[in-house]
């Protein structure tokens, strides 16, 4: 028997059992997913960067056109961001016009954030369409037919 006179010792911490570790570290993976998927639902549609078609080009029409870039959520497949691009009729938030999916190629000037890369981008406006021309060099041609009345 121990003496109840004897000074007591620290008890050293006891280690969580392992059970207690897996539940704490399938809460936090858990947690983590349901944060990316909110965040991707709540950023879906966020315009990055627009451009407005100049007075210059016409296409048989009095409708100013303007192509936004859109952020379109984290796709959880692919791990990496959606962008479309939309041209629509009118500097209004982009509701009904043409869109086009569209791949970024960032790992070429990858030192700013992705919004500053996109917005380096330039738009060329000519009567027969316009091209979307990334900082890197990669082009998108659009035809003039594919968005004109707000196709």
């Amino acid at each position: 028997m121990t003496d109840p006179n004897a000074p007591h010792q620290p008890l050293a911490p006891v280690p969580a059992p392992p059970r207690r570790r897996f539940f704490f570290f399938a809460f936090g993976a858990i947690a983590g997913a349901l944060f990316l998927i909110l965040q991707s639902l709540f950023n879906a549609g966020r315009v990055v960067a627009h451009w407005s078609q100049p007075g210059s080009v016409n296409y048989q029409g009095y409708d100013l056109y303007t192509l936004s870039v859109l952020d379109q959520g984290l796709d959880l497949t692919a791990r990496e961001h959606r962008y479309e691009l939309f041209i629509g009729r009118g500097a209004d938030a982009p509701a009904y016009g043409h869109y086009t999916p569209f791949h970024f190629h960032f790992g070429y000037e990858n030192e700013d954030h992705p919004d500053a890369y996109i917005s380096r981008s330039t738009v060329s406006w000519t009567a027969a369409g316009l091209t979307f021309t990334e900082p890197e060099g990669h082009a998108l041609f659009i035809p003039a037919r594919a968005f004109i009345g707000g196709r």
